[in-house]
């Protein structure tokens, strides 16, 4: 319910994702969610990242999960795949 007042018909034009994803639907990146995950990988289908790597692959979360809504958080404050890269240790 939170989320349906931002949904969108299209790609906002602050967003950088690959030609080849089509999602079922797009909103604001108003809010912030909190995601357990698996572990995160190297991937050449998602751009997460793309920029700040050697290769030409992103990152992608594994078995990724929501935990929960972050609403102490503004989007300029939400993790960074910047800051993500140098903590990881695989190779991207």
């Amino acid at each position: 319910q939170k989320l349906k007042p931002t949904l969108k018909s299209s790609k906002p034009e602050n967003f950088i994702v690959s030609k080849t994803l089509k999602p079922d639907f797009w909103f604001d990146g108003k809010y912030i969610f909190e995601v357990g995950f698996e572990s995160i990988s190297s991937s050449p289908l998602y751009d997460a990242g793309k920029e700040f790597t050697d290769t030409q692959n992103g990152l992608s979360l594994r078995f990724p999960k929501f935990v929960r809504s972050r609403d102490d958080k503004s989007p300029s404050q939400s993790t960074t795949s910047e800051y993500v890269i140098p903590l990881l240790k695989i190779d991207i």
